[in-house]
């Protein structure tokens, strides 16, 4: 019922659970919401359990060799929400906690399958669905990151994990520590990599690699874009420092190949440029598309604070509280993405018509969004439900009396 509860798009002035037409009433289903987060035995890891089977079974359905995962963070803002206690201070106005997710995309179309660990950073600590329910001491990012992959990788997952960070993400500290995983980062253009014996900064060896002929044909910002790759084997040999340390930390050398993703106009003007780097064993076009697919985590976290869910009004009074809702707001979302993955002739009809109900006018390119088809869901199960709890004779009655105010026939 609470999964249903958040299967819509809500407005900043109304975020908490939706009460169902079968409800006793508003107040009710609030209460008893409030009771189960409130229970002893409603943890975290409890709550993303059926978080992490959806994504093993999403991953056994549709992923072919590999289970690509992205790791992200985001700052949640709560500013005016005096009574959230334990909120912490970030750079400019913002004040909140800090969300990190773990999401995993198909190896085959880059769609979202699952989420599978999220953390929320408070004043006090960290909230983890994957560790001991109680509050963590919060690490630093990257230390945090190598932690979470180990467990990842003990998951129940039958396809070989390749983890996706952005540039943060680019630094031998990590790497080192989960020398058994594969991973995709986004370089900075001054970090230091060995070719050939020689050292070099990514930017300038990346002006030596000849890029492939033929363009692809990609999408950038929404318009017609083109993209050609450059790629060369490297060696990471640089030392780490992890934040807060001053000593250098030496370490074995790390082989890696950098990918090299320029995207054009169709009149050759630059307009973008990725510096990557893995140990993947694919190709350098496969590298380039699988960070190209990466932009699926932002979406999650739109879905989650402006497009869907108004994560950042959520009126819960602490980071237990508002990290337990959105162990069970994001069930809502993996059920969204598993409709949306569906391309059966049934599944497709059905994506139609809720898109159809939700009154939303879409993109020509974009004829179905999960944003979308969370408020074509709340209507048609709100639908059915009045169904199940009215007469079609009666509702013809309710509906032939208000449509006497548009006639003028209503006798006041």
């Amino acid at each position: 019922m609470l999964v249903e509860s958040h299967l819509k798009t809500s407005q900043r002035l109304a975020t908490a659970s939706q009460a169902k037409l079968g409800t006793a009433s508003s107040f009710a289903a609030t209460q008893a919401a409030w009771r189960f987060y409130a229970h002893e035995k409603t943890t975290l890891s409890k709550l993303s359990e059926p978080l992490v089977a959806a994504s093993c079974e999403g991953v056994a359905a549709y992923c072919t060799d590999y289970a690509l995962i992205v790791h992200d963070w985001s700052v949640l803002n709560y500013w005016n929400h005096d009574s959230k206690t334990d909120r912490k201070g970030f750079h400019g106005t913002a004040c909140g906690y800090e969300l990190q997710s773990s999401i995993v995309l198909s190896d085959n179309n880059g769609l979202p399958l699952g989420v599978m660990a999220q953390n929320l950073t408070t004043q006090h600590g960290v909230w983890s669905s994957y560790q001991d329910d109680d509050l963590q001491k919060e690490q630093e990012h990257l230390q945090e990151l190598a932690q979470r992959v180990q467990w990842l990788e003990k998951q129940p997952i039958d396809k070989q994990q390749v983890h996706i960070v952005d540039r943060e993400g680019d630094a031998v500290e990590w790497l080192r520590a989960c020398p058994k995983s594969l991973w995709l980062i986004r370089c900075r253009k001054t970090s230091t990599v060995s070719f050939e014996g020689k050292s070099y900064k990514i930017q300038e060896l990346a002006k030596q690699l000849t890029a492939t002929p033929h363009a692809r044909e990609v999408r950038y910002k929404g318009k017609i874009a083109y993209q050609r790759i450059a790629d060369c084997p490297v060696t990471l040999i640089r030392p780490a420092q992890p934040k807060r340390q001053a000593a250098l930390i030496k370490g074995e050398p790390i082989a890696a190949h950098l990918v090299v993703s320029r995207i054009t106009d169709a009149n050759g003007k630059l307009l973008a440029e990725w510096y990557l780097l893995s140990n993947a064993p694919v190709t350098a076009q496969t590298l380039a598309t699988w960070y190209y697919w990466r932009w699926q985590i932002e979406c999650f976290f739109k879905l989650l604070k402006q497009q869907g869910l108004q994560l950042e009004d959520w009126q819960q009074e602490s980071g237990l509280a508002i990290a337990k809702r959105l162990l069970v707001a994001s069930q809502a979302c993996v059920l969204v993405w598993q409709l949306h993955y569906e391309n059966t002739q049934q599944a497709n009809e059905i994506k139609h018509f809720l898109v159809r109900l939700s009154g939303r006018q879409m993109k020509k390119n974009r004829p179905i969004t999960p944003s979308a088809l969370l408020e074509g869901l709340w209507l048609f199960l709100t639908l059915m439900d009045t169904l199940d709890h009215y007469p079609l004779d009666q509702l013809r009655q309710f509906k032939q009396f208000v449509d006497a105010f548009w006639t003028g026939d209503k006798v006041v």
